[in-house]
């Protein structure tokens, strides 16, 4: 069978390149497609011989700009004979909705974002979930927390809709570099070392644990945070650091290829974002057997993080105080923070391994 996976970025994607590993392995042509140039997802797939491309389309007048998307993608099916589509992301799957019409090709669909556009309010983006979900052929959902968004929220048709768990290989998680995760816990020397890693957006709430940070040292904790990632906001972080004269404890380190190395000299991985699918973070850290603080009632959380057993569930509306409380509890020797993270390691592999959520897309492949 011949399945194309589709998505506008090129950065690594486990979770979608364990998907498509695995099906090569079973003897499927892959082909993959990005919007953008050819990146780091191109290089990991044509590994296992996935034929990758990048589209030459440059952005434009939104119609136009679109409609070249879909014939471009419509033909490529055509002329490549293409059996099944998995398209991910938004911007992908609205020219799938649409592309689906002019080709023979099966679009499956995955929704990477929950209520994102209900809390900033994004019109836009609204009415492209709209339409996606009207015209979609086949959705797969990665959480209960998006399937109820799909369904209570934007009222998707729930016959259209499968939950599948994000898939992961976590044998190609490359693990941390001992000499690196030294020299960062030394650089960084604290009796408390934090993580936090997620793109510079509202929704993953950094000034809130910036200023949070900012509590701790004034009551004269040895706290340091390390904040990791990239996005629009990244000027503001830096100057929040800098108002509160947190230059000496708090890191803007910005995008790191080798995020592990960063997992792995954490004491403790905190996440205090609004809006997740699932987030892919907290699973890729866990293999370091750091344990997390994340938000309850968001992504899929609650699905498998155990308050106090395998991580930390903060008050998704106030987080800021359950993050005190429990960060001095931590400071006190309160909980084998080794203990905790190895049991989020068994947890995560028991439930997101590839091995246990591949066979899910054999239905797909049987239609």
């Amino acid at each position: 069978m011949k399945i194309l996976f589709y998505q506008p970025y090129n950065q690594a994607t486990i979770y979608i390149e364990s998907i498509a590993e695995q099906l090569a392995l079973w003897g499927h042509d892959i082909f993959f497609i990005s919007h953008e140039e050819k990146g780091a997802t191109h290089s990991n797939m044509e590994k296992w011989g996935t034929k990758t491309y990048s589209s030459k389309i440059k952005k434009g007048f939104f119609v136009l700009y679109h409609a070249r998307k879909v014939f471009e993608i419509s033909r490529f099916c055509k002329k490549n004979n293409i059996d099944i589509v998995y398209s991910h992301y938004q911007e992908a799957n609205i020219i799938s909705v649409f592309a689906q019409y002019f080709c023979k090709s099966k679009f499956i669909l995955t929704r990477h974002h929950t209520d994102c556009a209900f809390i900033d309010n994004n019109l836009k983006e609204k009415w492209a979930d709209k339409i996606i979900n009207r015209l979609a052929y086949k959705y797969i959902a990665p959480s209960q927390k998006v399937f109820k968004q799909l369904v209570d929220i934007e009222k998707a048709n729930p016959e259209k809709i499968q939950i599948i768990n994000y898939g992961y290989n976590f044998n190609s998680i490359h693990l941390p570099n001992l000499q690196v995760v030294q020299n960062i816990k030394t650089k960084f020397n604290a009796k408390l070392l934090l993580v936090s890693a997620a793109r510079f957006i509202p929704e993953k709430r950094h000034d809130l644990l910036i200023s949070e940070i900012k509590k701790l040292i004034k009551n004269g904790l040895d706290v340091k945070l390390l904040i990791l990632g990239k996005g629009p906001l990244k000027s503001k972080i830096n100057e929040q650091i800098k108002n509160l004269r947190l230059e000496n404890n708090v890191f803007n380190l910005g995008f790191k290829l080798n995020i592990i190395d960063y997992y792995s000299s954490a004491d403790l991985i905190v996440h205090f974002s609004l809006s997740e699918a699932s987030n892919s973070a907290i699973k890729e850290a866990s293999i370091t057997n750091t344990p997390v603080m994340v938000c309850s009632g968001v992504g899929d959380f609650d699905e498998y993080i155990v308050n106090k057993k395998n991580g930390f569930l903060l008050n998704k509306k106030n987080p800021q105080s359950d993050f005190s409380i429990i960060i001095e509890k931590i400071l006190n020797n309160e909980f084998d923070l080794l203990k905790i993270g190895k049991q989020l390691h068994k947890d995560v592999v028991n439930r997101f391994d590839i091995s246990r959520v591949i066979k899910q897309y054999l239905p797909f492949n049987k239609n």
